[in-house]
């Protein structure tokens, strides 16, 4: 079996039995094409696209975030920060910040 298409019509040839597509079915298969088509795009997109958390939700979570103090700096740090070299003493963010803890400017960690 194999197919044939001029100029919009469609010929399947199958052994010696023949059958010509007129535009009325071809339009209707490329209309079908479409639909099926823009429906898996939906539906790929939408499993791609991460769901954005609401604002709220976004701020609990940097409130609950560990980061790290010295002994003797006024500086909250990230994990890998070159100035926890001597001291780090894990802490929450909202700790930090109501202790009087200020971010590295090395490190930035979150504000």
């Amino acid at each position: 079996m194999f197919r044939i298409v001029l100029s919009g019509f469609a010929l399947d040839v199958q052994q010696e039995n023949c059958y010509c597509a007129g535009w009325a079915e071809v339009t209707q298969l490329r209309r079908l094409f479409t639909i099926f088509f823009a429906l898996v795009l939906l539906v790929g997109i939408q499993g791609v696209v991460p769901a954005q958390k609401p604002a709220l939700q976004q701020q609990a979570q940097k409130q609950e975030q560990t980061v790290y103090i010295t002994k003797t700096g006024k500086k909250y740090h990230r994990a890998g920060c070159r100035y926890l070299s001597h001291s780090k003493i894990p802490i929450s963010l909202k700790e930090a910040k109501a202790n009087g803890y200020t971010p590295c400017s090395v490190c930035r960690p979150a504000q």
